[in-house]
């Protein structure tokens, strides 16, 4: 079975308050005051909240994904260099 992933609408609701109100909050629009802004990024830390990676690149036009290319990953060698990649592309906000 997949695992749900927890929503900007799950988050409002558990909350209390509009989806548009979370999605604001989580970037710190100058709207939604700073208690609101704090329980919302609090919450969301709490639960592990990701965004949808394919809602953003739609909404972007980009999808900042990478690809590579190798001739065998049964090799002990490509397989390092594929996790130290993904870690670094990772913490840059890549997949």
């Amino acid at each position: 079975m997949k695992p749900t992933h927890i929503t900007i609408k799950d988050i409002a609701k558990i909350l209390g308050v509009s989806p548009s109100t979370v999605s604001r909050a989580l970037k710190d629009h100058p709207d939604i005051s700073e208690e609101t802004r704090n329980l919302v990024k609090t919450f969301a830390e709490k639960v592990k909240y990701r965004p949808n990676a394919l809602a953003l690149s739609l909404r972007k036009q980009k999808t900042n994904t990478l690809g590579l290319v190798i001739p065998e990953i049964v090799h002990h060698f490509f397989s390092s260099v594929i996790s130290g990649m993904e870690d670094l592309a990772y913490g840059e906000g890549y997949t």
